[in-house]
Order: structure tokens, then C-alpha cells, then sequence
């Protein structure tokens, strides 16, 4: 998260020594800053035998280390430097151990460490006394190992720098853990593992993958069983586990309506340069009175785009400013296509456009 921000937007305020601190207790604090943090991750996963990072004791889960690997790429991006050299390292550990099974090709559930054991629906097997009932409940079909939120958290991150692997898998996937129901749902196989998130998950896979239909099939189903509301302007699905959905499930499907098509590979292959930022940008939007739809600079017709609607609040006037404007050029302000006035050697001005319905705005030199 901290290096997506640093990336978007240039801040590098969790840079600084002490900028993160968890903390356990008041007596128990762990002080880091954003280079520490980075270096803890890349130490463990250079130099632990198995390339990788324990989230939990004794676990490495295939899903949570994607995460690392990705802030690796980022970091290396805004400073310079080659930590995510040692995603090669991950990605051979993760082949070799089969962390996505060769021959179901279903994501595993964990890999433990003191036992060198994979765990999966192929090889069901704890190493311990659990095995005692777990072993038995997966072969008499009363437990499942294969997840559709594996799949779909460790399929959408991966793809953002595993792109033709995940690719090759997914249509496996679809086939084996979506059923469609009719031409405008779809609903997911059962899981033990984390059902509640499940749909969550996939929707934003699919979407990731481009399979806008399967995406949008989810999230209907989403629709008639969580029974989402509008709040403050914004859509969601509140809190509800007997129904199957958690204030988790509520972010997850807004990712999964939110992302294009290689939106995670967009962001980690593509990310923004030093000349996006001197492009022209807003400043002060008042969230969450007024929601900003979009907001895009077009560089060959030299003009920012803008689109909003009312928030928590209907009504009167918002207003924002716009910044980094050439002062040596004059601007033409249009609200819905219509010419609303211009603006001649201003690096910064305000608009104030009104809160009564959604809005288009464009600012374009002439």
C-alpha cells in the first residue's frame, strides 16, 4: 500500500525514520519507516531457504506473498534500487513446491515450513496429529481444499508480474469453480477455506483477466444476495456473514468493479513518470460531498477532463482547484460541452462547478 501511494502520487512521507509504527501494546512497538520495512521483506525472502515470507507461524500462503513481491517493484521504481531481483528466487520456490498445483492446477493453500510440506486438495496433509481427521474429511468429499479465493487473490496479484502464467490458468479455473446460472449470474463452488470472501476475490480475477462478463455475472449474483445500498453516494454491501458477505467482501467488489482489463499489470509495468507529474491536477476536492468519476489529462489536445457527481451532499456549489496550468497559455472552461468562461496567466485557478447532478468538466488550452 505504502509504495502504491509513493507511486500515484510522489509523497514520500513514510520514508522518513519512525513514519510507521505497529503497535502491539504501549510498552510493545515495532518502529519502522517505508526503507526498513522493505529491507526486513527482501532480507527474509533472500535468505530464508524457501524465498519466501511467513505471514503466520510456520505458513507461507501463495495469495499474501504477492504482495511483497509487488512492493518490490514499486520501491525499486521510485528509489532506484534492485530489490525485486529477488522475485526469481519466489518464483522458483513457488514452481518447484507446487504451489499451484500442475495437475488440478488449483492454488494451495500453504506451504509449512518445518514440515516441507505443501498443502492442497492433492496432498491433504498437516504433517500432524490433525491429519488424524482432516486427511479422511477431504477424501469423504466433507471438506474442500480447492478455493475460489485462492485462485482469485493470488490469480489478480500475480497477474500484475506474472502475467502469461496466470493467463494460462485462469481459463482452468473458470472452467472448474464457475457455474452459470442463467444469462445474467453466475454463482462460485462451495469452499471451507474462506467462503465468505469468495466472490469477492474471483470478480476481481475476472475482471483483472478482461472476462468482463464473468465479472459482471458475479457481481449480479452479489447484488441479489447481499443486498447492497447506496451510502453517502457511494455503493455497498454492508455487513452481513449469514448471508455470506463481510466488510471485506464490500472493499473486494468495489476493486472488482473499479479495475480494467490488466489494470494490476498497468500499474506495476506502467507506472506513472516524472512527466505525468507536471501535468495539470486537481487540489482540495471536497470527498465526500463530491465524488471526482475522473479525472484525465489529455496530452495531445492539451486538456484535463473531468468528471463528478454528488456525494453525501446535493446541492449548492463545490469547488477545487486546478494546478501546474501553463501561465503563457489561455484555457476554455466547459461544464457538460458548454463554454462556461476562460482563464489567461494562471498557473492555478478554482472552479466552482454545482452539486445538483452528475457533471462533465473540461479545461483545454487553446
Amino acid at each position: 500500500m505504502i509504495n502504491l501511494y509513493e507511486m500515484l502520487y510522489r509523497d514520500f512521507k513514510w520514508d522518513k525514520p519512525g513514519s510507521i509504527v505497529f503497535a502491539w501494546s504501549d510498552t510493545e512497538k515495532f518502529v519502522y519507516d517505508n526503507h526498513t520495512l522493505e529491507k526486513v521483506m527482501y532480507d527474509q525472502m533472500k535468505n530464508n531457504s524457501y524465498h519466501s515470507i511467513c505471514c503466520e507461524p510456520n505458513a507461507v500462503f501463495p495469495e499474501c506473498n504477492q504482495h511483497p513481491v509487488l512492493s518490490f517493484i514499486l520501491y525499486d521504481y521510485t528509489h532506484g534500487t534492485k530489490l525485486s531481483e529477488v522475485n526469481s528466487q519466489y518464483m522458483d520456490f513457488f514452481l518447484k513446491k507446487k504451489m499451484v498445483d500442475p495437475n488440478s492446477h488449483q492454488t494451495a493453500m500453504l506451504y509449512l515450513v518445518k514440515q516441507d510440506l505443501t498443502l492442497s486438495q492433492s496432498n491433504p496433509h498437516y504433517g500432524s496429529a490433525i491429519d488424524i481427521l482432516f486427511t479422511p474429511a477431504i477424501a469423504l468429499h466433507l471438506a474442500t481444499l480447492d478455493s475460489p479465493t485462492a485462485n482469485g487473490w493470488t490469480g489478480t496479484f500475480m497477474h500484475g508480474w506474472q502475467p502469461d502464467y496466470i493467463e494460462r490458468l485462469y481459463p482452468e479455473w473458470k472452467k472448474q469453480q464457475v457455474i452459470e446460472k442463467d444469462k445474467e449470474t453466475a454463482e462460485l463452488k462451495n469452499e471451507s477455506w474462506e467462503p465468505l470472501v469468495r466472490y469477492g476475490f474471483f470478480a476481481m480475477l475476472a475482471g483483472e483477466m478482461g472476462d468482463m462478463d464473468t465479472r459482471d455475472k458475479l457481481l449480479n449474483y452479489a447484488d441479489k444476495k447481499f443486498a447492497p445500498v447506496w451510502q453517502d453516494g457511494t455503493y455497498h454491501y454492508p455487513y452481513n456473514p449469514g448471508k455470506g458477505c463481510t466488510n471485506f467482501s464490500d472493499k473486494l467488489f468495489a476493486f472488482a468493479r473499479a479495475n480494467p482489463r490488466n489494470g494490476l499489470w498497468l500499474l506495476h509495468n506502467k507506472p506513472f513518470d516524472k512527466a505525468h507529474f507536471a501535468e495539470p491536477k486537481l487540489a482540495g476536492v471536497d470527498f465526500p460531498n463530491v465524488l471526482v468519476k475522473r479525472a484525465i489529462y489529455d496530452a495531445n489536445k492539451k486538456a484535463l477532463v473531468v468528471s463528478i457527481e454528488p456525494g453525501s451532499k446535493k446541492g449548492g456549489n463545490t469547488s477545487f482547484e486546478v494546478r501546474q496550468l501553463d501561465p503563457f497559455r489561455s484555457y476554455v472552461y466547459f461544464v457538460d460541452g458548454k463554454e462556461i468562461g476562460k482563464y489567461q496567466g494562471q498557473a492555478t485557478i478554482v472552479l466552482k462547478p454545482a452539486l445538483d447532478n452528475p457533471h462533465d468538466l473540461v479545461l483545454a488550452a487553446e
